[in-house]
């Protein structure tokens, strides 16, 4: 059997309502030119996946392997680029869709230029919906191509452009080679640069590959969450450790270890900005999905290292999103005991502006607003977690007999995460 050109890599794992509308659309890869397989690597899925991925073997060049128990999403993508028999391969996650005349040219470019080992494309947001154009994940304004030589030029670009190596397409003999497991710190940055052991790295404007925002799974419509917003707010430090090792590496045929003292703190500035910026990412991100204590302590972070602070823009910060923090805390406490029937509020001078900021958030409690006379006689008192506006109004209430911790006082709660000292507000 001949050698294909291109292996598409499917790792999947109980997604068989993802996974059939993709291999849908992959059956229009038949205009493709040349020829390619289907490597799909089932994490031994229980949902009819395997049934699923025999029907499409009759109509795809499918070549399937099943583990035999789960074994984790990176290892099973590792087994996936391992099965590939073509020159080149690529990955494709089950959820997502290819962009066939772009793959075709970007091919076509590849078979010209063979001394290139990694082509990295931005990849379009999508809506499925039809309710957003789609947009690249990063812009590219034309190709850029690196040699081994120009490894240090490739770090500044990435950095500067704020760009992330993930989608690609590998010469599969170089990814055999580069791929290891497991990681530590983020894959993209460490992958491409021990691909400049072994030949150039192009980035390329003609993207071939769609991420929905969202899609329908049978019949249940969501949005997609992108595994950056997790690397983002949960562990910047992969993303940290992925550039130092990235640097170190462009470095390492440039210039003896240590660095000069000129060259580490551009070094560090680099970084740092670099991770700065990850944070206004995390931070705009949390907003969007309602954390609005992680976008608070984002917010933070990014204020002790800018270089452009004002005031100004720190006072109108706290009045948008001090206030909905607070009742996201007060929220997650309410959450701590299954025994309690909901939050009641009590004296509140403005609670009509309060009430809004509880649409915010999934799953929010009900939410009584009584009087703190009747709130400390009520017969079912210990069975509300209670929140009043100041310390006299809390300490009225634990002076009536309630739980000290079953009182919050939302004063406290925005002197908790204040930033600006008292002389600043306003």
């Amino acid at each position: 059997m001949p050698q294909p050109l291109l292996s598409i890599c499917i790792p999947t794992f109980n997604r068989v309502g993802l996974l059939g509308p993709l291999l849908e659309q992959l059956q229009g890869l038949s205009e493709l030119t040349f020829d390619y397989e289907v490597v799909i690597c089932d994490n031994a899925s229980d949902d009819g996946t395997a049934e699923l991925i025999e029907r499409y073997a009759q109509r795809l060049p499918i070549r399937s392997f099943r583990q035999n128990r789960n074994t984790g999403i990176t290892a099973n993508t590792s087994l996936a680029f391992r099965q590939a028999r073509g020159r080149y391969c690529l990955y494709l996650a089950d959820d997502d869709r290819l962009i066939v005349d772009a793959l075709g040219r970007l091919m076509s470019f590849l078979q010209e230029r063979p001394e290139i080992v990694v082509l990295h494309v931005p990849w379009l947001l999508w809506d499925e919906q039809g309710q957003q154009a789609p947009h690249p994940f990063y812009r590219l304004d034309e190709v850029k191509l690196f040699s081994p030589e120009q490894a240090l030029d490739c770090f500044n670009f990435l950095v500067s452009g704020r760009i992330f190596p993930e989608i690609a397409i590998y010469r599969s003999d170089v990814l055999y080679r580069i791929l290891h497991h497991p990681q530590r710190v983020y894959v993209g940055f460490l992958m491409l640069f021990r691909a400049f052991r072994y030949g150039s790295i192009c980035f390329h404007p003609d993207s071939f590959y769609r991420f929905p925002l969202r899609h329908t799974d049978g019949a249940t419509e969501r949005w997609q969450e992108q595994e950056g917003y997790k690397q983002s707010v949960g562990n910047l430090d992969r993303y940290r450790g992925s550039l130092e090792i990235a640097l170190l590496s462009a470095l390492r045929e440039l210039t003896p270890l240590p660095l000069d003292e000129e060259l580490r703190a551009q070094a560090l500035a680099m970084v740092s900005d670099f991770l700065l910026d990850r944070m206004r990412v995390a931070c705009e991100l949390s907003l969007a999905r309602a954390d609005f204590v992680a976008a608070h302590e984002f917010f933070q972070r990014r204020l002790l290292w800018r270089r452009d602070v004002a005031a100004a823009e720190v006072h109108e910060w706290e009045n948008k999103f001090l206030p909905l923090a607070a009742l996201q805390a007060a929220i997650e406490v309410q959450r701590e005991n299954s025994l309690l029937s909901g939050l009641r509020l009590s004296g509140f001078t403005e609670v009509d502006g309060l009430m809004p900021g509880f649409g915010y958030f999934e799953d929010a409690p009900v939410v009584e607003v009584i009087g703190l006379q009747e709130a400390a006689g009520a017969g079912d008192r210990d069975l509300w977690l209670h929140l009043v506006e100041q310390p006299e109004q809390q300490a009225l209430l634990v002076g009536a007999g309630m739980a000290p911790g079953q009182v919050l006082c939302f004063a406290d709660l925005l002197d908790a995460y204040r930033i600006l000292p008292r002389s600043f507000r306003r």
